[in-house]
C-alpha cells in the first residue's frame, strides 16, 4: 500500500498541473487512495484504503510551481 500512495504523491501534481480546473474542484476534498482486490466495481473489492491528508499534498501542489 506504501508503493501506490508513493506513487499518487508522486504522480498527482503532474495531473494537477495540467488540469487547473480539477485542482480547484479537488483542493480541501478527502483523498481515499484504494487497493482494490478487482476492478468489478463492488464494495467488496476494496482490500485497504487511505485517506490522504491535503496539506502534504498542498505542499508538494505548491512546491512544484516555486
Amino acid at each position: 500500500m506504501n508503493l501506490i500512495i508513493s506513487e499518487t504523491i508522486r504522480v498527482l501534481p503532474t495531473l494537477l498541473t495540467d488540469s487547473p480546473s480539477l485542482t480547484r474542484i479537488l483542493r480541501g476534498r478527502r483523498l481515499v487512495v484504494r487497493m482494490l482486490n478487482e476492478y468489478s466495481g463492488s464494495s467488496n473489492a476494496v482490500v485497504r484504503e487511505e485517506v490522504l491528508a491535503w496539506d502534504i499534498l498542498n505542499a508538494i501542489i505548491d512546491g512544484d510551481r516555486e
